[in-house]
């Protein structure tokens, strides 16, 4: 069985100071916000369960513990329907990638049995991004693939 060190804990830190000291002058990252037990292979992974094979350990609900511009590329897989605000969450994820970064989000598509699991506090959908005016500005849609796998929800 493999063993890893676990991540560093920074729940409790002040997000803008922690944004001077995680990954200082790094660009160019690969980010996995919300990564659970499932991190993309050669990124940077943030989750707030200790239990996850995050890097990082904090609530994303107060900001991403990155200086602006950081990341080249962002992937949320199975994330964003869990967190509380929801709307900062994607601020963020905006203020942390450099120009023309991918950011890729998984969510359930609507009308799958998973989509009204407890613990999800949102359901999404690509016109829910198209649609709410929050969002306007920040992001362009380029694709939209659906994703039902019972074992990521």
């Amino acid at each position: 069985m493999e063993t890893r060190e676990a991540g560093t804990t920074i729940m409790q830190q002040n997000t803008s100071e922690l944004r001077k000291s995680i990954l200082p002058g790094h660009t160019g990252l690969s980010l996995d916000l919300g990564c659970g037990r499932f991190k993309q292979a050669g990124s940077i992974g943030f989750d707030i369960d200790p239990r996850s094979q995050a890097d990082f350990f904090c609530d994303l609900n107060h900001g991403i513990p990155l200086h602006d511009g950081a990341a080249k590329e962002v992937y949320c897989s199975h994330f964003l329907e869990h967190v509380e605000a929801l709307e900062k969450v994607l601020q963020e994820i905006y203020r942390v990638c450099e120009p023309g970064a991918t950011v890729t989000i998984v969510v359930p598509d609507a009308n799958c049995p998973g989509a009204m699991m407890p613990g999800h506090l949102f359901v999404l959908s690509e016109e829910f991004f198209r649609k709410n005016v929050a969002f306007q500005g920040y992001f362009a849609i380029e694709s939209v693939r659906w994703d039902y796998n019972e074992d990521s929800l």
